[in-house]
């Protein structure tokens, strides 16, 4: 920032302005005030002499500060060295308090207790360069170019050290102690990168064949049971290859497994997942970063928490995102195992319960035939042979599992032979006609077919309940979402999440460094920060919202390097340094030019309602405004300096200022009132002193005025 006018103070023990002897005195501003002891100004000739021969300085306020020292017939004098040339005018400063006088006759009268001292008023306004270069115009019109000033400033709502006292407590806020990201959630900016990705395994690739693979046999399992099932089924499928069917749909679910976990352990393998061997499997390569987007979503977590809370809040939030970028390892627990397509033999029900559920059948139609007295002697031999002709037929088409053929084809020809055995020995007791036998044959023969399409269908039935297709195909698609959601998301954002947590940790270690930086200067303050203040939540809001802007900006280049994609590395000191250059000028220009108007490096509409508000209702204001200098007013003397100045009205010299929005609320631009470029409206009274106390003192013969900076 550039400085328009410099404070150089010479006294004893000052820590304010630029160091006299430092480097920095060669790169002086061209308008300078010089603070000194008016006792030590006829002993400064050096001292003068190199400044005014800078060769940039174009203007000196000499401010002299205590009393009068005696010439040689011990009568007071303020005695000026001449070192200091036409470039130069003093200014008397008898008493940094002052008293109140209204100039003329009136004796005066001592000031209240104010909390900050006249002195510090006047070297504030003297730092602004128009009401500095009014001072030296006015003051040159005055003998010997010196005055004593009386100072009635009216400051926006607060003075400089209760100023001090909120921009200490805002930086304290600013810096944070208890501030903390939410432990339950991710904040709304700092969601874990990467999700919701629309990449899916390569085609054709070894993942998208055997999970289609495994997806067509379990399929083809299913349609082959329910094909079965069908009272043609034993004619069509078969239970042979039914079972083929659902074995071949077991393998294929177990080959998906198997490479679904080994991409699992290959995308979750540190430091980083083996990005050519997931390709070979079928996972794409990580998408394409948008480092444009990665620095918006990390610098609007920044800047949320910033607004809500403070630099320790940042930190913990962007290193909660940078560690939300991990994610958590997959849940493989439901998969770590074979999947079984079938139940242990132990859950089967009994094998034995459809063969004795016939056996009434099988023995009823084989003796009502048998029993016919016509036909029956061929009708229920044929009988019996029918049951176990179709019953050995459908015993080598069924599924696996229920009891031995021969058991069951014995058991059902001894039932059948007994049937047979039974209608043939039972004597006749009515003549039955022929067409009579022949229906009793016909529905033999449709209760025969029926009882074993059951049969066949309940042996089918027990089979495929011990078969677990609907756990398989559950198992399915858990392993495609896994596939999906977590290798292929994961790896298709990894790249995105390796940068985004980078971007987050660099941000984070920023904040620290900018926190420290505020550390620093609440440490380093004149003020110890428990000046009594009034409510000033509002400007303690717009001081904040000044820290805000000036961590924002101390991470520019740090937001900008994640937006340009080169590597991310932090520069030890760099944002430190940044944080540190512009947190000094902001308080030198908040000591300067107060809170209320905005400085160049604060943040852009933060105090324009505050300010105008204060201005508009400032009675203050608009009584200096209108002062003419006669009014009572803080001369910066004792009283008893008061009858070494002279009060004639004509030698006075007056000086009103105000920034250019407040002459413009009040509607007073152009009546000879100062635009300054500080916060504060005031009126200076410049009042000469008597002849005979002024005294300009040569460096004697001998003395050595010193060399130019």
């Amino acid at each position: 920032m550039t400085r328009l006018v410099d404070v150089v103070d010479l006294r004893p023990g000052a820590s304010s302005g630029i160091d006299p002897d430092g480097p920095a005195i060669r790169n002086v501003a061209s308008r300078i005030v010089v603070v000194d002891l008016a006792s030590r100004s006829a002993e400064n000739h050096s001292r003068y002499h190199q400044l005014a021969t800078i060769g940039q300085v174009r203007e000196i306020v000499l401010v002299l500060v205590g009393p009068m020292t005696t010439d040689e017939h011990g009568s007071p004098a303020l005695r000026l060295s001449s070192m200091l040339g036409q470039a130069c005018v003093t200014l008397w400063v008898g008493s940094e308090v002052g008293v109140r006088w209204e100039g003329g006759t009136d004796r005066g009268r001592q000031s209240e207790p104010e909390v900050e001292d006249g002195l510090a008023d006047l070297l504030r306004v003297l730092g602004s360069r128009p009401v500095f270069d009014e001072v030296v115009r006015r003051v040159r019109e005055i003998p010997f170019h010196v005055a004593s000033p009386a100072t009635d400033v009216v400051h926006p709502s607060v003075q400089p050290a209760e100023l001090t006292t909120l921009l200490l407590r805002a930086l304290r806020q600013m810096s944070g102690t208890n501030d903390q990201a939410p432990a339950s959630e991710e904040p709304a900016a700092g969601k874990r990168a990467g999700t919701g990705t629309a990449a899916a395994v390569v085609p054709r690739s070894p993942l998208h064949r055997r999970r289609a693979a495994a997806q067509q046999r379990l399929a083809d399992a299913v349609a082959a049971t329910a094909a079965l099932r069908r009272w043609n089924g034993a004619f069509t499928t078969g239970g042979d290859a039914a079972c083929e069917r659902v074995a071949l749909a077991g393998a294929a679910l177990e080959a998906h497994r198997t490479i679904a976990l080994e991409a699992v352990s290959l995308v979750q393998r540190l430091p980083a997942p083996d990005d050519d061997a997931l390709a070979a499997m079928g996972v794409p390569h990580p998408q394409a970063v948008d480092h444009s987007a990665v620095a918006a979503t990390t610098g609007a977590l920044l800047k949320g928490r910033l607004r809500s809370g403070s630099l320790l809040g940042a930190s913990r939030a962007l290193r909660h995102l940078a560690n939300s970028q991990a994610g958590r390892d997959a849940n493989v627990n439901a998969f770590t195992t074979r999947v079984a397509l079938e139940r242990p033999e132990s859950a089967r029900a009994n094998r034995w319960s459809p063969v004795l559920a016939v056996l009434p059948v099988v023995l009823a139609t084989c003796f009502a035939t048998a029993a016919l007295p016509v036909s029956g002697i061929a009708a229920g031999p044929v009988s019996a042979a029918l049951w176990l002709g179709l019953l050995a037929f459908l015993l080598t088409r069924r599924p696996p599992g229920g009891p031995a053929t021969g058991k069951v084809l014995a058991v059902v020809g001894a039932t059948a032979v007994a049937g047979v055995a039974g209608g043939l020995l039972v004597p006749p007791m009515v003549p039955v006609p022929e067409p009579f036998e022949a229906l009793v044959c016909g529905l033999s023969v449709l209760v025969s077919l029926t009882a074993l399409v059951l049969v066949w269908r309940a042996q089918v039935d027990r089979w495929t309940s011990t078969l677990l297709l609907g756990q398989a195909a559950t198992v399915h698609e858990g392993l495609v979402g896994l596939v999906d959601e977590f290798v292929v998301g994961r790896q298709g954002s990894a790249d995105l999440r390796r940068r985004t947590a980078d971007a987050a940790l660099l941000l984070a270690g920023g904040c620290d460094d900018v926190r420290a930086v505020f550390t620093e200067t609440c440490s380093e303050s004149p003020v110890d920060g428990d000046v009594r203040t009034g409510n000033h939540h509002d400007l303690v809001d717009v001081i904040h919202r000044d820290l805000e802007r000036i961590s924002t900006t101390a991470l520019d280049e740090s937001v900008r390097a994640i937006a340009s994609g080169a590597p991310l590395t932090a520069e030890p000191g760099l944002v430190a340094l940044r944080a540190r250059t512009l947190t000094k000028e902001y308080v030198d220009y908040l000591r300067r030019s107060g809170g209320h108007r905005r400085p160049p490096m604060g943040a852009v509409d933060a105090r324009g309602a505050l300010e105008e508000a204060f201005w508009e209702d400032s009675v203050d204001a608009r009584r200096v405004l209108k002062a003419s200098g006669r009014e009572e007013m803080r001369q910066l003397c004792h009283l008893s300096d008061i009858r070494r100045l002279n009060p004639d009205w004509s030698g006075v010299r007056v000086i009103r200022f105000a920034p250019e929005h407040v002459l413009e609320l009040f509607g007073v631009i152009g009546h000879e009132i100062v635009d300054t470029d500080q916060d504060v409206v005031g009126v200076l009274r410049l009042v000469p002193l008597r002849r005979d106390v002024v005294r300009r003192v040569a460096p004697p013969l001998s003395a050595d005025p010193g060399g130019d900076l």
